[in-house]
This record gives structure tokens, C-alpha cells and sequence, in this order.
């Protein structure tokens, strides 16, 4: 288990959470004005950009041990 913790520790660094947030983000925009008829893709893609954001701002502030 540690390993696997180990592995996804090491491929999540803080500027690849931040470019996915900033994709998921973008991907929310988009379907709120080009989809405005399906409400449920628009809360999916920001709940997965601000889960990408609040790890950005974890490994950030996490002293690095």
C-alpha cells in the first residue's frame, strides 16, 4: 500500500494538478454555455476541478518531508 502511495505521490506533482484543474476548469465553462440543458456535466467536471485545486494547494502548503 505504501508503494502505491509512493507512485501516485511522485506522478501528482503539484504543476500537473494544476494544469488538471485548469482543464477541468475550462471543460466546466464549457459545458455550462455550450450545454446549459444538462446542469449534471457542468457540476461533474467543477467537482473534480476543485478536488485537482484542493490537492494543488495540499502538496503546496505539505512540508516536504
Amino acid at each position: 500500500m505504501q508503494g502505491l502511495k509512493e507512485q501516485f505521490s511522485n506522478y501528482y506533482t503539484p504543476k500537473r494538478l494544476l494544469l488538471n484543474g485548469i482543464i477541468m476548469f475550462a471543460a466546466t465553462i464549457f459545458f455550462i454555455y455550450q450545454r446549459p440543458e444538462e446542469p449534471l456535466l457542468g457540476i461533474g467536471f467543477g467537482t473534480i476541478a476543485a478536488i485537482y485545486f484542493g490537492f494543488f494547494v495540499y502538496k503546496k502548503l505539505k512540508p516536504a518531508t
